[in-house]
């Protein structure tokens, strides 16, 4: 997505947008379907940077430009956020971990045997 998209997403994450948008009766199930994600930049010393500093492995911090592979990981985002330097052009998102299952997978012509699989459809 591009910056804007990102900045929309985050705004999603906010309770208070949260609160002025959506019926009480339908918060949880719309908060079920968004990572939490921040501005690095105007929280640098909120919670979720200083869990992001601490589990570095249950965050991404992803540019706000079109296309991938640009993202940091593990202790890139530690240097990077303890450094402090142009984090107005990141998004600090906690990564999505979906539940696994066993389900058989199916080939031609062979049995399918359990395997481990992910779903990144929300429950």
């Amino acid at each position: 997505p591009s910056g804007l998209a990102h900045l929309v997403q985050a705004l999603w994450c906010d309770s208070s947008t949260m609160e002025r948008f959506v019926p009480m009766c339908s918060r949880q199930p719309v908060r079920g379907v968004f990572a939490p994600q921040v501005d690095p930049s105007t929280a640098p010393d909120g919670k979720e940077v200083k869990d992001a500093i601490q589990h570095p492995e249950e965050w991404v911090l992803k540019p706000q430009r079109e296309g991938g592979g640009n993202n940091l990981h593990g202790q890139e985002i530690v240097r990077a956020l303890t450094k402090g330097e142009g984090l107005s052009e990141y998004i600090l998102m906690k990564k999505i971990r979906p539940p696994s299952a066993a389900l058989p997978r199916l080939r031609p012509h062979r049995h399918g045997r359990p395997q481990g699989v992910r779903s990144v459809i929300p429950r």
